[in-house]
């Protein structure tokens, strides 16, 4: 099941972000500060995240939002799975859903921003895996030899 996301969950996506070992400390650290926000009404309008919950328990997340600045632009910034789970369906349901609401909403595109390093190629064959187009590439964005992926959809009803 799917649904809205309670504040009581920001510590197991904290730790379920962790424990994927695909993110560092710092990135972690802000997917805190990000909920904190956005459950203390400091976010943007419109942002939305998600928990899938199975068996009583959290197996993954998503946060996404529009961009303000422009008309049917969204983003979606988290999509977490418990680690034992990826693979299994689990990710293209978070994603579906968001894109789902992000049309809903009167969203038109959706945006995906990711690493270039190697232990990112899942992550990257993912979003193509499911309709997104690498849009670009922008050279040594987080760190020398590190370049921000940009992946892009047109968001349609299916």
């Amino acid at each position: 099941m799917i649904r809205p996301s309670l504040r009581e969950e920001v510590d197991t996506f904290v730790a379920m972000a962790r424990a994927t070992g695909m993110f560092a400390p710092a990135e972690v650290d802000s997917l805190r500060e990000v909920y904190d926000d956005f459950f203390d009404d400091n976010c943007e309008d419109g942002d939305q995240c998600l928990t899938l919950f199975e068996d009583g328990k959290v197996t993954g997340f998503a946060y996404f939002g529009p961009d303000n600045i422009a008309v049917g632009s969204w983003e979606l910034w988290w999509i977490v799975v418990d680690k034992s789970l990826q693979g299994t369906g689990r990710g293209r349901q978070l994603l579906r859903e968001a894109e789902r609401l992000a049309l809903e909403a009167n969203g038109r595109l959706m945006f995906i921003d990711t690493s270039s390093q190697q232990r990112y190629e899942p992550t990257r064959r993912f979003y193509l895996k499911y309709g997104y187009e690498q849009e670009a590439v922008l050279r040594e964005y987080y760190n020398v030899g590190d370049d921000k992926v940009i992946f892009r959809k047109v968001l349609k009803v299916s």
